[in-house]
């Protein structure tokens, strides 16, 4: 590898221009010789890709079709999703509400499986899903704490 043409994140050397940089985070300073390294921030590339080292930031959605164990869901790449991602299944059990503004203070949740992106695109996602029961459209999707 030549200086400038490799980024190294969690071990993995990708090739710069496969993801279309434009522009970059400021990096830390470089641990190896000959090797750039980037910050895990998101970065922007050519044809709106984000830079594949990038900090895993939470990412919720719901199922929006159910087909078997084939979910689709509601949130794609635009929020940071990319193929081989994990999420945890969830279904509401519970609305808590404040007593004065009936606002929504928070929903109790019960895990019920767990899914895969196995496609992605910018505004939805397929998920292979398994879990203890069926999922249904509304239950809660969100990136497992990696």
């Amino acid at each position: 590898m030549t200086a400038g043409t490799a980024q190294v994140c969690s071990g993995t050397a990708v090739d710069r221009q496969a993801w279309g940089a434009t522009e970059m985070v400021p990096p830390p300073p470089p641990k190896h010789p000959g090797l750039k390294f980037f910050s895990g921030a998101p970065v922007k590339g050519i044809n709106g890709g984000l830079n594949p080292c990038r900090f895993r930031t939470e990412v919720a959605g719901l199922v929006a079709d159910v087909s078997g164990n084939t979910l689709i869901l509601n949130v794609g790449s635009k929020t940071g999703l990319r193929v081989g991602d994990k999420l945890d299944i969830s279904r509401a059990i519970r609305t808590v509400t404040d007593p004065t503004t009936h606002k929504v203070l928070k929903t109790i949740t019960n895990k019920i499986g767990e899914a895969t992106v196995t496609e992605v695109d910018a505004n939805s996602a397929t998920v292979t899903y398994s879990g203890s029961g069926p999922a249904k459209v509304g239950d809660a999707a969100k990136t497992e704490n990696q």
